[in-house]
Parts: structure tokens; sequence; C-alpha cells
């Protein structure tokens, strides 16, 4: 099983390569983006929990999208011998909220930042360097 670690890094940072990540996926793949959205059932549970004025229908829908999601990485994580998931399991549904932001910040705009410079992403996931002068203009 093949593993990445990326080492300590700051929020920000962390932010801005996730988001980059998600606009490259929308844009090499715009048709497919959408449909991610069905794999967030944290954040589709605690919609349903909102929608629903927290009745118990939906918190039980968002109780049981918790759990699910918790069963499935406990039992990932005990198949792949992941302590690092097995340690942090009960962040599990906060990760799955910033996921989902991820996601509908990724759906703004084409400017991305990497390794501090700032980019426009054209047809195809192609980086462009953004010149001086256009990097601190607002994004679009």
């Amino acid at each position: 099983m093949i593993q990445s670690v990326l080492g300590p890094t700051t929020f920000r940072v962390q932010w801005d390569r996730e988001v980059r990540w998600a606009k490259c996926t929308r844009v090499s793949r715009p048709l497919e983006y959408p449909g991610l959205l069905l794999t967030f059932s944290t954040p589709m549970g605690l919609l349903t929990a909102i929608a629903s004025g927290f009745s118990t229908l939906g918190l039980g829908v968002l109780g049981v999208s918790i759990l699910l999601r918790w069963f499935v990485a406990w039992r990932v994580a005990w198949y792949t011998k992941d302590r690092v998931i097995r340690e942090s399991w009960q962040w599990l549904p906060i990760r799955d909220l910033l996921t989902a932001a991820v996601w509908c910040a990724a759906g703004l705009g084409r400017r991305v930042v990497w390794r501090d410079r700032r980019f426009v992403l054209r047809e195809g996931g192609r980086l462009q360097p953004l010149l001086p002068q256009e990097a601190h203009e607002p994004a679009r």
C-alpha cells in the first residue's frame, strides 16, 4: 500500500494545496466534479438534520452517517494497519466538513497557489503563471 506523508504545515498552506488539487480535478474532469457531492455523507447528514429542524429523523440520519463513517474508517485502518486513522478517528466528521468546504471553494474561479506562486488553470489543468500585477487582483 502506498502512503504519502506531507509533513507539518500551516492551515493556510494545506487549504491552498487541497483547493488547488480540487480545482485541478474540476477543470480536468468537469462532468464528474459535481458528483463528488454525493460522497460527502457527514455534510449531507448535517444538512439533512438542519433542513428537518433537527427532527429525530434528521438527527438519526446525521448519527448513522457519522457512525458508518467511523466504522468504515476503523475497518480500513485495521485492514491496512494504519495507526494514524486508529489514533484520530474521532476527528473524521470535522475532516469531512473541511473536505466539503474545499469542494465548494474549488467550484469558484481558476486561480490557484502553488509553492507561494499564483497561477491560473487553463483547459486540461495546465497551470499558467500570473504576471505580478495579475496576482494581486481579486480572484475570478
